[in-house]
């Protein structure tokens, strides 16, 4: 079963909700991609990640995703050869011990909010109460809105900023009438 939350979240909202579940805890966040070298980005605290809040594509499934970990793990890197030459090295949860799957999405072009997610497809104990530990800290920080029979949790920035005529969208390239209302 998919457990899952949708979110709209600058670096500020993300940092909060956060770095308040890391008090208590050490968090592993283990990004996902396609890499030319093994040594692929883990960081343990949310404030290392340089693009936190930060979307890096327009859509919301290409923005970088992370594994989140309650304890150190073991990341497996699948080699992946080149047919040009060489190796990329692959970080994606196919091979790698279940984890809560978080991605940022963020500020995107100067006038949109790309959404984020929350969600976790284990049903290991240990990860799905660190999911339910992502949702009770989440629903306390931010607002919820219903929109198109979907739930969101927006954070104070990004609410605010849909006041200020920003859009919240899961594609900066999609049209404006498909954007969150927030009433």
């Amino acid at each position: 079963m998919v457990r899952r939350i949708r979110h709209y979240s600058t670096r500020a909202d993300a940092l909060g909700f956060l770095e308040e579940l890391e008090i208590g805890r050490r968090l592993w966040y283990v990004m996902e991609g396609s890499f030319n070298t093994p040594e692929t980005p883990i960081y343990n605290a949310a404030r290392s990640i340089d693009g936190l809040g930060t979307a890096d594509h327009p859509v919301q499934v290409a923005c970088t995703r992370y594994m989140v970990y309650d304890q150190a793990v073991q990341v497996i890197r699948r080699e992946l050869p080149r047919p040009s030459g060489g190796v990329r090295y692959i970080v994606d949860p196919w091979k790698n011990a279940p984890s809560v799957h978080f991605t940022s999405g963020g500020l995107f072009g100067g006038k949109c909010v790309i959404g984020g997610l929350i969600e976790v497809v284990s049903t290991d104990k240990a990860v799905v109460q660190l999911f339910r530990t992502f949702a009770k800290v989440i629903k306390q920080r931010y607002s919820l809105v219903h929109d198109r029979s979907e739930a969101y949790f927006i954070g104070p920035e990004a609410m605010r900023l849909s006041r200020d005529g920003w859009r919240l969208t899961e594609s900066a390239t999609s049209s404006p009438e498909l954007d969150l209302k927030c009433g």
